[in-house]
């Protein structure tokens, strides 16, 4: 919820255009029904639905601007490593295929003609629309790896409390 805003105020200062504006404000407005279904408790629905956003937000985004090299692509990125750190292996290679199919798409209808023509003038709205995009990403994977040392932590101490029993229990005499 904080990431689109900011890139919604980038995109707007940097001269975006009106559809490049209307695919940050349609992902904000998913990024928000997104947060009523956490509140709900539908953390996997929430997730994959975070996947989805970046993935069509990226392709989106890349076609109103016109090519592929939008700053938007990076987002695909977002959406492979939110998809293999919590879905696991098949999502990850589902993720992957449906990225590298975007990018395809993206490539073809630009060779085509299909896209309006980019704007390859470049400035401090565009580092600074990277930066928030790496951010997030950033913040995805210190996330991941938050839950990872806290389960590894609970699982030490689930069996150090376990041995502990075991060895001060009367049968471990006998034993």
């Amino acid at each position: 919820l904080v990431t689109l805003p900011v890139m919604l105020l980038g995109e707007w200062m940097g001269n975006g255009s009106a559809a490049e504006l209307g695919v940050l404000g349609a992902l904000e407005l998913w990024a928000a029904l997104l947060m009523l279904a956490h509140r709900r408790g539908r953390d996997r629905f929430v997730l994959g639905g975070i996947v989805a956003a970046l993935m069509a937000g990226a392709a989106l985004a890349g076609g109103a601007f016109g090519s592929v090299r939008s700053v938007s692509t990076i987002a695909l990125a977002g959406a492979i490593v939110v998809g293999g750190v919590f879905f696991g292996r098949a999502a990850l290679v589902t993720v992957l295929a449906a990225c590298s199919a975007l990018v395809a798409v993206l490539i073809a209808a630009q060779n085509m003609g299909w896209l309006p023509q980019p704007r390859y003038d470049v400035g401090v709205m565009q580092w600074f629309e990277y930066t928030v995009v790496m951010a997030a990403i950033a913040l995805c994977v210190w996330s991941a790896r938050q839950v990872a040392i806290g389960a590894t932590r609970r699982a030490q101490q689930g069996e150090a409390w376990l041995g502990s029993v075991l060895r001060n229990a009367p049968f471990a005499l006998i034993v």
